[in-house]
């Protein structure tokens, strides 16, 4: 019996793939297009997600997003800001990703230190304002331009729960689906772990 076959992933793919079809062609050749969540069935206009349940009775359980508009239609990758709103990220190194109960791949991000501003939690320029009900998904960034190792257990705790709360409220009492950050094994407490079960208890 396949091992966590109840689990959902998401990639969320900063994506400089020119090739024709060249994402849809590695994802075949890997074979997980059988589990791929079709972009017919995401729900536009901020309207709800299928339930985990029901995702996972269809096993199409991989979520995919591109940062290319023009793969939606060409390849059938979801156009990530068609459905996600975030806040601004940091420009110079990978985050880990999670989905609430998940961690994912990694992805790269753009626009400084915004995100790590306490009190405030401004949308990325690509990203609707994070007050918009019109997107479903809430992705969370607490990710400094500089990533410092030695830094990162204090910026994994309190400062992680803090913005959490913080973009609940920018985003119209919504939590995160998904929370980035750097070094996502460190903190001084229960960190981007237990930013994700307080998520989740919601």
């Amino acid at each position: 019996k396949p091992i966590n076959n109840n689990k959902l992933i998401t990639i969320i793919i900063e994506d400089y793939v020119t090739s024709p079809k060249g994402l849809t062609k590695e994802f075949d050749a890997a074979g997980l297009r059988k589990f791929w969540f079709p972009v017919s069935r995401m729900p536009r206009n901020g309207e709800d997600w299928p339930t985990v349940d029901y995702i996972v009775q269809k096993n199409q359980r991989l979520v995919v997003f591109t940062s290319i508009a023009a793969k939606e239609s060409s390849e059938g990758i979801a156009y990530e800001w068609r459905y996600l709103i975030y806040n601004i990220e940091n420009k110079k190194k990978e985050a880990k990703v999670f989905e609430r109960t998940i961690i994912g791949l990694d992805s790269k991000s753009a626009d400084g230190d915004g995100g790590m501003k306490a009190g405030s939690c401004p949308n990325r320029k690509e990203s609707f304002p994070m007050s918009t009900k019109k997107r479903s998904l809430v992705l969370m960034n607490l990710c400094p331009s500089d990533p410092n190792i030695s830094q990162a257990c204090k910026e994994n705790s309190d400062p992680l729960i803090s913005m959490m709360s913080t973009c609940h409220e920018e985003a119209g009492a919504r939590w995160p689906d998904y929370i980035a950050v750097n070094f996502y094994k460190r903190s001084d407490g229960g960190g981007a772990a237990e930013a994700v079960d307080m998520a989740n208890s919601f």
